[in-house]
């Protein structure tokens, strides 16, 4: 038997070790997703759901990405996990994305911090609405706090173009599409934030860092993944080289069919 021939087929021999490996492990996984599957669908039929597989792993899968999602924005804008999801619903309810009430956010967040100098257009636009940026320690206070304090204050001013400006100097460009938002004053958006609770639709903390590390070890896989696609490139090309180039001479010497039969087995 050729070299080059023994060298391939152990190569792929280990590799198909591997793969007989990972596809135990796989199946072992399966196993248990199947059952926990079942026992989700046997609930869900109980009051009249039905949900593919297919279906249910979507469902579970965008649940996690979106409780991912909540747990960056909220290191991003200051707010807890809990609260932020618990405000996601409020401003759905007002037709405010998620992607606006996080960029909202974190502008007041950097509009309070330059106003916490007490001077500037920022200072000036919160002692405007009556709404102070430092707490009686002369600590910033939090988005969370400010943002209600706000929605209090704009929520009795008539809608105007001066309001407007006022949300948007405060906001960011999303300002004028939280007015109704804002509308709503404190207690509005803290009714609403009850009433997601009630739904119990708010996301916890533990789970939210949970799903971030989920997604972080499912791209932690996929790098595995191409590893290994990676080193069987690595430990066949040379071999698979040869084949080429010696098809290649076959090829520009005419030598046919049996030409490059002869020469493969030379190898």
């Amino acid at each position: 038997m050729p070299a080059l021939q023994i060298d391939i087929e152990a190569r792929l021999a280990s590799f198909q070790d591997s793969l007989d490996k990972i596809g135990k492990q796989g199946e072992q996984m399966a196993n248990r997703l199947n059952r926990a599957f079942g026992a989700v669908k046997g609930s869900l039929a109980a009051v009249g759901v039905s949900l593919s597989v297919g279906a249910f792993a979507s469902f579970v899968k965008s649940g996690i990405d979106a409780a991912d999602e909540l747990n960056k924005l909220s290191q991003k804008v200051g707010v807890t996990v809990e609260s932020l999801s618990a405000l996601q619903y409020a401003a759905k309810l007002s037709d405010l994305s998620n992607e606006e009430l996080a960029s909202s956010l974190a502008k007041l967040a950097k509009t309070a911090s330059e106003a916490s100098s007490g001077t500037g257009d920022a200072a000036d636009t919160f002692r405007a609405i009556g709404v102070a940026v430092k707490d009686a320690q002369g600590n910033l206070r939090g988005t969370e706090e400010l943002l209600l304090d706000v929605a209090d204050r704009l929520s009795k001013m008539q809608d105007s173009a001066q309001k407007t400006a006022i949300a948007m100097r405060l906001f960011g460009k999303s300002g004028a599409e939280l007015i109704p938002f804002l509308n709503q004053g404190k207690a509005g958006i803290e009714a609403l934030r009850k009433e997601a609770g009630r739904l119990g639709i708010i996301v916890s903390t533990e789970t939210a860092r949970a799903a971030e590390e989920f997604n972080d070890n499912m791209t932690r896989l996929a790098a595995s993944s191409e590893k290994t696609k990676i080193a069987l490139v690595e430990g066949l090309l040379p071999a698979l080289l040869r084949v080429s180039e010696k098809m290649a001479e076959a090829a520009r010497n005419g030598e046919g069919f049996l030409g490059l039969l002869k020469s493969l087995t030379e190898l």
